[in-house]
């Protein structure tokens, strides 16, 4: 995930060839649901917003993808999750990945329990 200089659009990455329906949704309708969870606390966040567009991955974004892959499998071996699975289960080809920027509508806390849909003050 990516916040712009004035914290008024989220990015995500995804792999192309993994999204071929989402990107073609995305580019018809523009709406946007994307969901982050942390497996080891069931802590979820989940952002909806407006004008999601595709766009390429800058070189500032390929180059987040090498942490990110190391801070999920630490996540995921916190839980028992193998780490050859959990790189796995992102690995990506870096032409391959795009953008998706979108401005943020609404925020809400899906973490399971009694506050679960509750939505969060932007």
């Amino acid at each position: 995930m990516r916040l712009s200089a004035r914290r008024e659009e989220v990015s995500v990455l995804l792999a192309r060839s993994q999204s071929t329906q989402l990107l073609a949704d995305l580019a018809a309708s523009g709406y946007i649901a994307v969901v982050f969870s942390a497996p080891s606390t069931h802590r979820t966040l989940q952002l909806k917003g407006i004008k999601a567009r595709i766009e390429a991955a800058t070189e500032e974004d390929l180059a987040r993808i090498a942490p990110y892959a190391d801070n999920l499998a630490a996540e995921l071996a916190s839980v028992g999750i193998d780490e050859r699975v959990a790189r796995a289960l992102i690995a990506v080809e870096s032409a391959d990945v795009v953008a998706v920027r979108f401005t943020p509508t609404e925020i809400y806390d899906q973490t399971p329990g009694p506050r679960a849909g509750a939505a969060l003050p932007r």
